[in-house]
């Protein structure tokens, strides 16, 4: 193996995952020095939706974690593209990952006009995760994958039915979130645009704040007994995207994995899930459905409104139960 003095490699290395892992491996052993370049938060606050995408300093910390104290490595942070990669004398190589070769020409031709030698581009094959889809931050942020490729829901799921167990639906009456007063401020500083609303009291009280979920799921049924019988009882105007599903209490029917995923997708906002049983276990396909950062609001019987972050831990929580589920065809 041709061994280069110093090496460069640059990302963002946002929610650090196997991918980047590969890829600072491949640089140390090729490396007598490896340069790792961080983006920075300036740099980061150029690119959409950057207020999901973790501050330098946690994302440095996740790479000096991996690499430990190796002597060898230096990490850096750059604010664009280019630098220093186009100015430094010393770099021999640049290792990229597949998809962003275009950028290491720019660099290359960049040093040729600062009359430096050109770096040796050497591509490092993208690591996939369970799909045979690339791994990446954009994928973990938009809830799909953990950072070792794992799906949050697979797709066999979508064709059974899981039936919890007694056990877990105990549990489950202990609110996994926060109790919140309706005069709390999380919810009205929350952007209804990423909230999800599971049951008919939740999504009232929703309603009568003046916040409007992108996506509520409802059963007409409080406390195991009938109480509404319109979508406009609950505060909806009508015209919203309507779509009704089975599911028996006790169960989860694999197609709610599906619907929430187009609602949340889709480009229209305001969707209804209007399921005939009961929706109690909805909150957890829609905590393995939903983008980091969303926020799931659901009732806890005799205890009030729920408030959740959804974050990785929550939905490794869920994956967990619904792996525990007992499945029928």
């Amino acid at each position: 193996m041709k061994k280069y003095n110093v090496v460069f490699v640059a990302g963002t290395f946002d929610h650090f995952h196997s991918g980047h892992a590969n890829l600072i491996s491949k640089a140390i052993a090729l490396g007598n020095t490896v340069i790792i370049g961080i983006t920075s938060d300036l740099y980061v606050t150029q690119k959409k939706a950057n207020f999901l995408i973790e501050s330098f300093d946690i994302r440095k910390e996740s790479v000096k974690k991996y690499i430990k104290s190796q002597k060898k490595i230096v990490i850096i942070a750059i604010d664009n593209a280019l630098e220093p990669a186009i100015s430094d004398s010393t770099y021999d190589a640049i290792l990229i990952s597949s998809g962003t070769y275009e950028g290491a020409l720019l660099i290359n031709e960049k040093r040729k006009q600062n009359k430096l030698h050109t770096l040796e581009i050497i591509t490092i094959p993208m690591v996939f995760a369970e799909d045979g889809m690339p791994i990446s931050s954009t994928r973990i942020r938009n809830g799909e994958i953990n950072r070792d490729g794992q799906l949050f829901i697979k797709p066999e799921w979508l064709t059974e039915k899981f039936v919890i167990p007694y056990d877990i639906r105990e549990q489950l009456k202990i609110p996994w979130g926060n109790i919140i007063e309706l005069t709390d401020k999380t919810l009205k500083n929350f952007n209804p645009e990423s909230l999800i609303s599971v049951g008919d009291v939740s999504t009232l009280t929703l309603h009568k704040l003046g916040i409007k979920p992108s996506l509520s799921i409802l059963d007409f049924i409080v406390e195991r007994k009938k109480k509404f019988s319109s979508i406009q009882e609950l505060g909806f105007s009508g015209k919203e995207v309507t779509i009704t599903i089975d599911n028996k209490p006790g169960t989860i029917n694999g197609d709610l994995f599906e619907i929430i995923s187009k609602s949340i997708k889709s480009a229209r906002k305001h969707f209804i899930i209007k399921i005939n049983g009961e929706e109690d276990l909805a909150v957890l396909p829609a905590i393995l459905v939903a983008p980091l950062c969303w926020g799931i609001v659901y009732g806890q019987p005799k205890k009030g409104l729920v408030f959740l972050y959804i974050t990785e831990e929550l939905k490794k929580r869920a994956y967990s139960i619904i792996l525990a589920s007992k499945t029928i065809r």
